[in-house]
């Protein structure tokens, strides 16, 4: 199992909100096998927010959380041009 591969760079098209943008790259894992429920994973990222901002400074965040619906740990990059840069990791 790698963490990283040539999957885990993912460039937004457009800017989104949070809750877009979790569900983009959630439902990407998903096709890729790496979530077995992509909104419960989306859903357990805006709590995990809820109680404690991810970011790092002002364009670096590590939204994660723990969760069943992980197949297997998987850092993703996430460039979105307009806003900050998320690592995601679940």
């Amino acid at each position: 199992m790698k963490l990283m591969n040539e999957d885990s760079v993912i460039f937004a098209e457009k800017q989104y909100t949070k809750r877009e943008l979790f569900e983009s790259v959630c439902n990407q894992l998903a096709k890729s096998r790496v979530l077995s429920d992509a909104s419960e994973v989306v859903k357990q990222l805006l709590e995990r927010e809820e109680i404690s901002d991810t970011r790092i400074d002002d364009l670096i965040a590590m939204p994660h959380c723990e969760s069943s619906a992980v197949i297997f740990p998987k850092i993703i990059l996430v460039n979105c041009r307009k806003f900050p840069i998320f690592g995601i990791m679940t």
